[in-house]
């Protein structure tokens, strides 16, 4: 059974009006290499203004990639420079808790804050984390194929019922203090 992917606009957070973007936030290499990739997009005919591509501005220039509405490999160094830079209608790098969502680390979950961690450590360790969200979709179905669980027991994909319409994942990051919301049934 294939997986339905859950759509990235879905796991991101609401978009940073363009006037609080701090435009210093690439360096001149940076741009020039947002700049290209823009322009490629362009070329094959993708809107850039409309369309989200993730673009890996801290890449060197011959190793630059960027992707349409999906975002490429998070790995430690990536995460640790707060991960890649979305065109379209976000213009901005990735935020700490949309990085942790994209490895499955829904925010509120992990204390690194309480704990004293640096946000670029944490950034990193999510980086160097695996994806807890493929884990949880990977292993029932492994467990249904070796014929250890049934087809009619298998566990809630909470990935693909509730990350369609993310209003689970939207009520975690934006909760007010004295709410508590439970990202998972039974998860208190």
């Amino acid at each position: 059974m294939p997986f339905e992917p859950v759509p990235i606009q879905k796991l991101l957070l609401r978009r940073i009006p363009s006037e609080r973007l701090n435009k210093v936030d690439l360096t001149n290499p940076q741009h020039t290499r947002l700049v290209k990739a823009l322009r490629e997009a362009k070329d094959q005919g993708i809107d850039v203004d409309r369309t989200l591509l993730c673009v890996d501005v801290d890449a060197g220039d011959l190793f630059t990639q960027w992707q349409v509405e999906k975002s490429p490999c998070i790995t430690a160094r990536r995460a640790s420079t707060n991960g890649f830079y979305m065109s379209g209608r976000y213009n901005r790098r990735m935020k700490t808790d949309e990085l942790g969502l994209l490895q499955g680390i829904v925010s509120g979950d992990v204390p690194w804050q309480k704990a004293g961690v640096a946000r670029t450590t944490y950034q990193k360790m999510i980086g160097n984390a695996n994806s807890g969200n493929i884990l949880d979709r990977l292993l029932p179905r492994a467990l249904r194929a070796a014929g250890l669980i049934d087809a009619n027991n298998m566990p809630e994909d909470i990935w693909l019922t509730r990350g369609s319409d993310a209003k689970w994942i939207k009520s975690v990051f934006y909760k007010s203090p004295a709410s508590k919301v439970s990202p998972k049934p039974g998860i208190e």
